[in-house]
């Protein structure tokens, strides 16, 4: 079986794991420029195959830090989205701010100074940016005037590598490749049974170990019912994108050929009105051009109507892609409001917990005073004799 790489949980299995550690950093070097390559990773969300069964893995994205505290979210998009650019940024932001979020102790001053860079690598199975031929871009804060950087607001790096504008035909056969050839070759070509497989040896020890462990990965029950799924879903998508492109191909068509008519029309009225001019310097054929004429006008009213016939389907035609529509913003919404009322609740059990622990240890505090021993408090206070040795010394 060919697996695919893109595929959420594939990804996060070759990636998001800590003996891979290794690789994620080789494809994060890939992208990044030399003088910031990094030489250590700390994963954030590691690969749970429970996460899948529940549900939680719901978008597809690895976390991670580096070194000097860089925060890194990887996401390999597969779905065409008009409003992806705009996610991209929303994430972003999200894992700027929660550096905030996370240090409810300290100042807003004290907790500005300590923010840090935030990198977002986004691998894209779509084409979204048709102004050019370039796979790869990124987007930084940049004065508009000078296209220079500040280092006091490098905060910001947004990658985008659009897959199918890559060619990995012309990269596979190249004499010297660089890592990030190969690592787009490699989630393009996956592990290749067929065609092009003899030539997808990566010079890159990384790459070629990502390769080996994708060719002998196995799945248990969830994971493979899971990938299958994924699979369905992901050639659903393309279909009916597929079926959306083809539905517009054909409404423009229809429209080229409203306008070849109506340019005809033109063309008829013009010579109509060269009639009517001849007509005025021949009066003796006034009667018989009258006639042709009419007829003329007769022909361009059957034309007229068959326009709006076409122009009255097409309205159809449109109508029904704006339901379309309609009911996936609707389905958008109802999924953002399910994903609000989840995070509501995680933040009251969390909040809940943290009164449990405080509590706790004021329990085992008087008890302490009380002269308990420490298997006593343990067992009333669920908390462990070490933890509980720890507050006597304290005390």
């Amino acid at each position: 079986m060919n697996i695919d790489p893109k595929v959420d949980l594939v990804f996060k299995k070759l990636f998001a794991t800590e003996e891979n550690k290794d690789l994620l950093m080789s494809l994060i070097n890939s992208i990044v420029p030399k003088n910031e390559q990094v030489v250590k990773v700390e994963l954030k969300n590691p690969y749970q195959v429970s996460d899948y069964i529940t549900g939680k893995n719901s978008i597809l994205d690895i976390k991670a830090t580096d070194e000097n505290g860089i925060f890194y979210d990887i996401e390999m998009q597969i779905k065409h989205y008009d409003f992806y650019p705009k996610r991209t940024l929303y994430y972003w932001a999200k894992m700027f701010s929660k550096q905030i979020d996370k240090s409810p102790n300290k100042t807003k001053h004290t907790v500005y100074k300590e923010l840090t860079k935030c990198i977002v690598i986004s691998f894209m199975d779509f084409v979204y940016f048709k102004e050019d031929e370039d796979y790869f871009r990124c987007m930084t804060i940049q004065d508009r005037k000078t296209n220079k950087q500040h280092q006091s607001l490098d905060y910001l790096d947004l990658y985008f590598i659009e897959l199918p504008k890559f060619k990995e035909e012309l990269t596979i056969m190249k004499n010297v490749r660089t890592a990030q050839d190969e690592w787009l070759t490699f989630l393009k070509k996956g592990y290749d049974e067929n065609g092009v497989a003899q030539y997808l040896h990566f010079d890159d020890p990384l790459v070629e170990k990502a390769r080996e462990q994708l060719k002998i990965m196995d799945f248990n029950f969830d994971e493979q019912e899971y990938y299958e799924g994924q699979q369905k879903m992901i050639s659903d998508h393309n279909a009916a994108v597929e079926q959306l492109e083809r539905e517009k191909a054909e409404i423009d068509t229809q429209k080229a050929g409203i306008d070849t008519q109506k340019a005809e029309i033109d063309t008829q009225k013009a010579e109509i009105d060269t009639q009517k001019a001849e007509i005025d310097t021949q009066k003796a054929e006034i009667d018989t051009q009258k006639a042709e004429i009419d007829t003329q006008k007769a022909e361009i009213d059957t034309q007229k109507a068959e326009i709006d016939t076409q122009k009255a389907e097409i309205d159809t035609q449109k109508a029904g892609i704006d339901t379309q529509k309609a009911e996936i913003e609707a389905k958008k919404i109802e999924n953002d409001t399910q994903k609000a009322l989840l995070l509501k609740e995680k933040q009251e059990i969390e909040r809940k917990t943290k009164e449990f622990a405080l509590k706790n240890l004021e329990t085992a505090k008087r008890l302490l005073e009380m002269g308990l021993n420490n298997e006593i408090i343990a067992i009333a206070t669920m908390l462990s004799e070490d933890e509980i040795e720890k507050i006597r010394k304290e005390q």
